[in-house]
């Protein structure tokens, strides 16, 4: 259901709140359920992996590593972290 809803965010929704703020924080949800059904891991140590994979997406699009490796024209899972002309992340087509 939530990925539903992100994938729902991702493909229609192109606002300058709901999109970049609620999706990316459903996104870190996901993340986090998503570590916590495929493995054992504590609950502490799965907020933080995804709430540290967060931020390195967020800062890796700030400076554009993507661009920075040469990986601009590469397809999945490269283009996922590279932002689009709006500055949030790409939607592959």
């Amino acid at each position: 259901m939530l990925f539903a809803v992100e994938a729902a965010i991702a493909l229609w929704l192109h606002d300058p709140v709901i999109r970049p703020y609620a999706g990316d924080s459903l996104a870190v949800v996901l993340v986090y359920l998503a570590l916590r059904a495929t493995t054992t891991i504590r609950p502490g140590r799965a907020i933080l992996a995804a709430t540290l994979l967060a931020f390195a997406i967020e800062i890796s699009q700030y400076f554009h590593l993507v661009r920075h490796l040469g990986l601009g024209s590469s397809p999945l899972p490269a283009r996922f972290w590279a932002p689009d002309s709006t500055g949030r992340i790409s939607r592959p087509i």
